[in-house]
């Protein structure tokens, strides 16, 4: 199948997950825009560090070029998004700069933090795979 056709499907459906959950969250009490994105972009750095920690050559089976596609490309795509971008201009442009720096420190720091957790918590759930099955073969 066509690789394009694997992220166009993922976009979809990053999407419409990204507008799903946006909208979930504006009704909770207090879920500013940025705090918002935030949470979308983390869920999205926690969902690319699942499928790039699954993929490491000595962590967990190695998933199709396919899936992948579909899930990185696509899905996380679609659904991280860079619209902090847009939010980081408009509280520039409004004069403030705690919300700013918050805006882009909170996006930065959590996103890589959320990668980095969900690959550590990935190979040593592999890890811990392998110890117990070696344990129950020597049983």
């Amino acid at each position: 199948m066509n690789p394009y056709l694997y992220v166009a499907v993922g976009g979809v459906v990053g999407s419409v997950g990204r507008y799903w959950i946006k909208h979930l969250a504006a009704r909770a009490p207090g879920g500013s825009i940025a705090w918002r994105t935030i949470l979308i972009n983390i869920a999205g750095s926690f969902l690319i560090g699942f499928f790039s920690a699954v993929m490491l050559p000595d962590g967990a089976p190695a998933i199709s070029a396919d899936l992948r596609t579909l899930v990185m490309a696509g899905v996380c795509g679609g659904f991280a998004a860079v619209s902090f971008c847009l939010q980081t201009l408009e509280l520039l442009r409004a004069g403030a700069s705690t919300g700013l720096a918050s805006n882009v420190l909170s996006s930065v720091v959590l996103c890589v933090a959320a990668v980095m957790l969900c690959i550590v918590a990935v190979v040593l759930g592999h890890a811990l795979a392998v110890c117990i099955g070696a344990r129950a073969a020597t049983a």
